[in-house]
């Protein structure tokens, strides 16, 4: 409400040309923080997956499953249970 008074203070209708560009100026923000947040979740999605795959290459197929709990406990989480891509137990 601090903002309405200055803007108010400033001059009356003038200056609501002021708010809008600080609202668009934090959408703008906000959307640029979502994309990269995304963007970097991606990417790390595609390297965990990119190293199950290079540590299965060349295993017997009785091997696998032991394999794929492995890395999931390296995953950047951790492998903890009920964390978002942790690949522990839910």
């Amino acid at each position: 409400m601090a903002v309405l008074g200055v803007v108010a203070s400033l001059g009356g209708g003038a200056a609501w040309w002021l708010v809008g560009l600080v609202v668009a100026g934090a959408l703008v923000a906000e959307v640029t923080r979502r994309w990269f947040g995304f963007r970097t979740a991606a990417r790390r999605e595609a390297e965990h997956t990119r190293r199950v795959l290079a540590a299965l290459g060349g295993t017997e197929s009785g091997h696998r499953a032991e394999v794929v709990r492995a890395c999931a406990v390296l995953a950047p989480t951790g492998g903890r249970p009920g964390v978002r891509g942790g690949g522990g137990r839910r």
